[in-house]
């Protein structure tokens, strides 16, 4: 290949680079939904369709996608300083006691009460004591927060959430990443060990798992707000949701459960706080 060759293909690459960051910079929110999306199902389908790898590896991958986007779209908006800044709040656990009681006992409270107000819910003790079934919670959100929170959150809630709260407000914009999030989960249903797990392919149960994702979305939003924009309770957050549904609830009820439990937990933060969720935008400060 002749110089003149090799240099009008490295300016094609050049252009082409330039052309996709103006694409993120003009649309940010519409390039990082599309690289999340994008990322996670075609690394499912690659992983789980053509290369066959075992179900939890796949579904661990794939929860990379909303962070990689994040880190991409971050970079093009803010270089290397925003990526650091997005990543800080990862390592942001300094809060008040609170946030942490609330997130290891307010949540399994929560999600008990909703099991037992559903017939045969409610797992029970059975031979187990409570210091038991206490440790094996509390196992299952120390393995469940490296296993899906610690990669997902950056993006959901790290990048698109600060953008969509000033760009809608807090409620508003909590509800459009709240069907997104869900919506990012369909292409699981393609593994089974997954579908098995969430109630397998049942329409019903499909939409049940939606709306419960949905109805996590303003907990979320206003952990997040209430501590400042720290990530790492938020995901300690998502991992006691899961583990309280994994442990307290008949896996046949789990989703119901869910729905209900964090369902009442939205509607009651988003009355008490009239929509605002604990978030104040940069009019309110001035």
């Amino acid at each position: 290949m002749n110089a003149r060759v090799s240099d009008a293909h490295l300016s094609d690459r050049r252009s082409g680079g330039a052309t996709l960051a103006a694409l993120i910079r003009r649309h940010p929110m519409i390039a990082f939904f599309t690289l999340a999306y994008g990322i996670s199902w075609a690394m499912l389908l690659t992983l789980h369709g053509l290369l066959g790898l075992p179900a939890a590896l796949v579904i661990l991958l794939q929860t990379l996608g909303p962070t990689v986007a994040a880190l991409v779209t971050v970079g093009v908006l803010e270089g290397p300083a925003g990526r650091r800044r997005l990543l800080a709040r990862v390592r942001f656990w300094r809060v008040a006691r609170r946030w942490y009681l609330f997130a290891l006992a307010g949540i399994p409270a929560v999600c008990v009460v909703a099991a037992l107000v559903l017939p045969g819910a409610f797992v029970g003790l059975g031979d187990q004591s409570a210091v038991k079934l206490g440790i094996e919670f509390l196992a299952f959100v120390v393995v469940g927060f490296v296993s899906g929170p610690l990669l997902e959150e950056p993006g959901w809630r790290g990048f698109a959430l600060p953008h969509l709260q000033a760009q809608m407000g807090a409620l508003r914009g909590t509800l459009v990443l709240g069907a997104l999030w869900a919506a990012w989960h369909l292409p699981q249903y393609l593994v089974p060990e997954w579908a098995n797990e969430n109630g397998g392919l049942n329409p019903t149960l499909v939409a049940t798992f939606l709306l419960m994702v949905v109805a996590i979305a303003p907990v979320m939003t206003w952990l997040f707000n209430r501590t400042r924009g720290s990530l790492f309770l938020v995901m300690l957050a998502h991992s006691s949701i899961n583990a309280s549904l994994a442990v307290f609830a008949v896996t046949a009820s789990a989703l119901n459960v869910g729905l209900l439990a964090l369902g009442s937990l939205s509607v009651m933060l988003i009355v008490v706080t009239r929509g605002r969720l604990g978030y104040v935008s940069s009019e309110d400060l001035a």
